[in-house]
C-alpha cells in the first residue's frame, strides 16, 4: 500500500530528513472506495502493545495507518465523514475524536481493537447537539489529557466549547467561551508557579472569523462556568495577518505562534512569532509580550507547528516540513527540512498541512493537501559547527603572524563530538593552501597561526574538523570548493580607526524617522526589549546604536543617518571594515541597513557599497570592502571621503 524505503529518498528535496513511506490520496481512495480530494490535519496514537499509528484527516473522512514499521506503512481503516477541506483529529485514551467544517459534530471513534485483524477501528457515536442546540461545524480540536477535557474551536463564529471526557465515549458539554472566534487552542495544566493547578488555554483568536483584531487570548479555564481572561489587552504583534496556531516550548516559558496571512498580507517571509509567557510560571513577570520573531527567509505560508525538546517542527505549506533548533529560544535556526511540494515555495495554500512528532520511535508523520501522508525520520545531528570568539581577522599587518581562535563543537541541537586532533587551519597567502594543526587550548577552543605575509597579499583561509564518525566539516561549509574566509595584509596607514570610546567626530541626522536616532554609548539591555546586542562587538564598551535606551529602540517611519569623519582613501591598499548588528523582527520593502560612500565629503554624491535587508540575527557581523570593489562602482579614491550608515524602517513596527 505504501511506497517506502530507498526508492523514495531522492523523490523530494530534503536535508537531514529521510522519507520512509508515502501513502498518496489515490492509495487512500482505493482503500476506502470513495473519492479523496485532499488531506488536512494529522495526529498519532500508540496502542497498549506499543504499535504506532498515524491518523490523517481526508476530505472523505479519517484514515488510520500503522507505521510501526515506518518503511512499510499500511492503511488499516477509514471512517467516513462529511466531505470537507477542513478536518481535525485528536486522541484521548483509546478514542479518536474527529470534526470538520462540513458538519457532523464530533465523531467518536474507538481504537480499542486497532491491533486486531477485523473491525480494527469503529465509529461508536457522535455529538451533534449540546442539549437542544444543534452544533455541527468545528474547525479544530484540543485535548488536555491531564484534565480529561476536550475543546472545540471555531466552526461558524464559535469560540471555545468545552466537553468533559469523564466518559470518553460520551463527551458532555461543561462550558463555553464566546467573546471571540477561536481558530485553534492549546490547553495545558500548570504544576509550578503562580498558576500551579490551573488549566490554561492559549487561544489564537479574533473577531470576524479571526480576521479582525487577530491576536492571542490567554484564558484560565479551570472553572468551566467562570472562564477568566488573564490578559484582557490580549497579545498582538507587528504586521499581524491571521493568528493561526500556537504551541508551548517544553519549559512553557515561550509560545511559538504561526501567523497564516502575514506572508500574503504584508509581503513578509515565513515568520514564527515568539510570545513570552513566563508570567504563567514566574510571579516576577507581570504580563505576556511578543519577545521576538524568527524566519528562515522562505516565502511559504506558515501553518501548524509543534515542539519536542529543543526542536520545532513547522508545517509551512509549499516549503514542506521545516525543523528549527530552539536552543536559543528567541532566535531558533533551521537545521532540517523535507519539501513535499516540489517547485515553487510561493505563498499559496498547497503542500504540507500539519505534522505529528511525538511517537516514541521519533518517527514523524506529515499530512499534505495534495500528496497524502508522509512517514519520515530525522537523521542524527552529528555535525560540527565553528565559531570565532575573537571574531574573524579582517586585516593584518604584514611581516607578522596572524592568530586565529576557533570554537569547534556540536552544531545547534546536535550530538557531534570533535575527533581529537582533527581541527585544522588551512590558509593560502599566494602559494597554495597550507594546513596547520590547531592547538587545543581548552573549553572547546582551538588556536593556530597564519604565517607572515607581504603587504598587499590577500590571504584565504578556512577551518576543518572531523567528528568521531570520521565525517569532515568545514567553515565556511563548502570550503575550499567555492568559498573561504579572506583577509588582507596591509601597511599600518589607517586614517580612521574608531572603537567609539571617544568622540572622533561622527555626526547623525534624521531622514523622516519618528524614532530610533543614532546614539553612542554602552548597549542598554532590558528583558522587555530583547532584540538589542548584549555588548558592543569588540568588548571595549561603546558603539553606535539606534535609540540606546530602555524599551523599544526601533527605527520607525523613515531613516536615521550616521556619517563618519573625513577619511583619506588615497593609499592603494585602503579598505572599509566595520561590524554591524541588525535585528529585524519584521521586514517591509525598503527596510534595512545601507552603507554609502562619498568621494567629496558631505557634498556627495553618495554611492551605495552595501545593503542588508534581512534579519541578521542576534549577533555582530564583520564586513570588509576593498578599495578595488569600491572603485568598481565608479568611485574615485580621494583624501576627502566619508562613509554613512542609514538605518531604515518604513513602518512603525516593533
Amino acid at each position: 500500500m505504501a511506497d517506502g524505503g530507498a526508492t523514495l529518498r531522492g523523490t523530494f528535496d530534503s536535508n537531514r530528513i529521510d522519507l520512509l513511506s508515502w501513502i498518496s490520496l489515490a492509495d487512500f481512495a482505493a482503500f476506502a472506495g470513495v473519492s479523496v480530494n485532499n488531506g488536512n490535519s494529522c495526529w498519532g496514537y500508540v496502542s497498549p502493545s506499543g504499535r504506532e499509528y498515524a491518523i490523517i484527516g481526508l476530505s472523505s473522512g479519517t484514515a488510520f495507518v500503522e507505521i510501526t514499521d515506518p518503511e512499510d506503512a499500511q492503511i488499516v481503516a477509514h471512517i467516513g465523514g462529511p466531505v470537507s477541506l477542513w478536518r481535525d483529529v485528536k486522541v484521548y485514551q483509546n478514542y479518536c475524536y474527529a470534526i470538520s467544517e462540513g458538519g457532523g459534530g464530533i465523531q467518536i471513534i474507538s481504537l480499542a481493537d486497532i491491533d486486531g485483524v477485523t473491525d480494527r477501528v469503529v465509529l461508536v457515536g457522535s455529538v451533534t447537539e449540546d442539549g437542544t442546540i444543534p452544533t455541527f461545524a468545528t474547525h479544530t480540536l484540543a485535548v488536555n489529557i491531564e484534565s480529561g477535557y476536550l475543546y472545540r474551536a471555531g466552526g461558524g463564529s464559535n469560540g471555545l466549547r468545552i466537553y468533559s471526557l469523564a466518559d470518553p465515549a460520551n463527551p458532555t458539554l461543561e462550558g463555553q467561551w464566546s467573546d471571540r472566534y477561536v481558530h485553534e487552542a492549546q490547553v495545558v495544566t500548570y504544576h509550578t508557579g503562580p498558576y500551579a493547578g490551573r488549566e490554561i488555554a492559549l487561544c489564537c483568536s479574533g473577531f470576524n472569523g479571526g480576521n479582525f483584531q487577530t491576536g492571542l487570548d490567554i484564558l484560565d479555564v479551570t472553572d468551566k462556568q467562570n472562564i477568566v481572561n488573564l490578559y484582557p489587552p490580549r497579545v498582538f504583534w507587528p504586521n499581524a495577518g491571521y493568528s493561526h496556531q500556537i504551541w508551548l516550548s517544553e519549559d512553557r516559558r515561550y509560545g511559538y505562534l504561526n501567523d497564516e496571512l502575514d506572508e500574503t498580507g504584508s509581503n513578509l517571509p515565513t515568520r514564527t512569532i515568539v510570545i513570552d509567557l513566563s508570567f504563567l510560571i514566574d510571579e516576577n513577570v507581570a504580563a505576556p509580550f511578543t519577545a521576538s520573531v524568527f524566519t528562515n527567509n522562505n516565502a511559504a505560508i506558515g501553518h501548524n507547528l509543534y515542539t519536542r525538546g529543543d526542536l520545532i517542527f513547522e508545517s509551512n505549506y509549499r516549503s514542506g516540513l521545516r525543523v528549527f533548533c530552539s536552543e536559543n529560544a528567541l532566535s531558533p535556526v533551521e537545521i532540517a527540512y523535507i519539501d513535499t511540494y516540489p517547485g515553487s515555495d510561493a505563498p499559496n495554500f498547497n503542500g504540507t498541512w500539519s505534522n505529528y512528532p511525538y511517537f516514541p520511535s521519533e518517527t514523524v508523520i506529515i499530512s499534505d493537501l495534495e500528496r497524502g501522508l508522509f512517514v519520515v525520520r530525522m537523521g542524527e545531528l552529528t555535525g560540527l559547527g565553528v565559531s570565532y570568539p575573537q571574531g574573524l581577522p579582517a586585516t593584518a599587518a604584514p611581516d607578522g603572524t596572524t592568530n586565529l581562535l576557533a570554537n569547534v563543537g556540536s552544531e545547534p541541537c546536535g550530538t557531534g563530538t570533535v575527533q581529537t586532533g582533527s581541527p585544522t587551519l588551512h590558509y593560502d597567502n599566494g602559494s597554495g593552501f597550507v594546513s596547520v594543526a590547531m592547538t587545543d587550548v581548552g573549553g572547546g577552543e582551538y588556536e593556530a597561526a597564519i604565517a607572515p605575509t607581504s603587504c598587499g597579499d590577500v590571504v584565504s583561509y578556512y577551518v576543518s574538523a572531523q567528528n568521531v564518525l570520521g565525517e569532515t566539516f568545514t567553515d565556511p561549509p563548502d570550503a575550499p570548493v567555492s568559498t573561504y574566509h579572506v583577509f588582507s595584509a596591509y601597511a599600518d596607514v589607517a586614517t580612521l580607526s574608531d572603537n567609539f570610546e571617544t568622540d572622533l567626530g561622527w555626526t547623525t541626522a534624521v531622514a523622516g524617522a519618528t524614532s530610533g536616532q543614532w546614539q553612542r554609548g554602552v548597549p542598554v539591555v532590558t528583558s522587555s526589549w530583547p532584540h538589542d546586542p548584549s555588548e558592543d562587538s569588540d568588548g571595549s564598551g561603546q558603539c553606535f546604536l539606534t535609540q540606546n535606551a530602555l524599551g523599544n529602540t526601533d527605527v520607525d517611519g523613515g531613516s536615521v543617518v550616521l556619517v563618519s569623519p573625513t577619511i583619506d582613501f588615497t593609499d592603494e591598499h585602503s579598505h572599509v571594515a566595520y561590524d554591524y548588528y541588525l535585528k529585524m523582527t519584521t521586514v517591509s520593502p525598503g527596510d534595512g541597513l545601507f552603507v554609502e560612500i562619498s568621494e567629496n565629503g558631505d557634498a556627495g554624491p553618495w554611492t551605495q557599497i552595501a545593503a542588508y535587508t534581512s534579519d541578521g540575527g542576534m549577533f555582530w557581523h564583520h564586513v570588509q570592502i576593498e578599495a578595488a570593489q569600491i572603485e568598481a562602482l565608479g568611485v574615485t579614491r580621494t583624501e576627502n571621503m566619508k562613509i554613512r550608515f542609514l538605518a531604515t524602517d518604513s513602518l512603525p513596527d516593533a
